[in-house]
């Protein structure tokens, strides 16, 4: 079996436009705010950016193991549910959990209830 070599894996922008789809080579030119970018001039949507995002994790995880768990239908909702507004909108990312995570759904319920930043009082 062969296995990539580090400067494959961490560097994804090597594979030639032969070795990947034509959308997904010009996804894999861009960093987040460019991709960013071609969503807000209509140039693409979320919607395939999500599709690719998946396709080349699929394609890599197997190797890296580094998504546990996948949440792609999760990321498909909050795409029908609308955009928000921010730089990086409509561009696929993943997050890193935290370090006492439970579950998938306890974790999405204390987001909503703990918010990342509190005002003071």
């Amino acid at each position: 079996m062969e296995t990539p070599s580090a400067t494959a894996v961490s560097n994804p922008t090597t594979t030639t436009p032969s070795s990947a789809s034509a959308p997904e080579f010009e996804y894999r030119q861009h960093d987040a705010l460019g991709l960013a970018d071609l969503v807000r001039r209509g140039e693409t949507s979320a919607s395939e950016l999500l599709d690719l995002a998946i396709a080349r994790a699929e394609a890599v995880n197997p190797k890296i193991n580094a998504i546990i768990t996948p949440l792609y239908d999760y990321g498909r909702a909050q795409i029908n549910a609308g955009l928000p507004d921010g730089p990086f909108s409509g561009v696929p990312l993943t997050e890193r959990p935290p370090a006492r995570r439970r579950n998938t759904a306890e974790q999405r319920q204390q987001c909503v209830k703990r918010p990342y930043f509190t005002p003071r009082q």
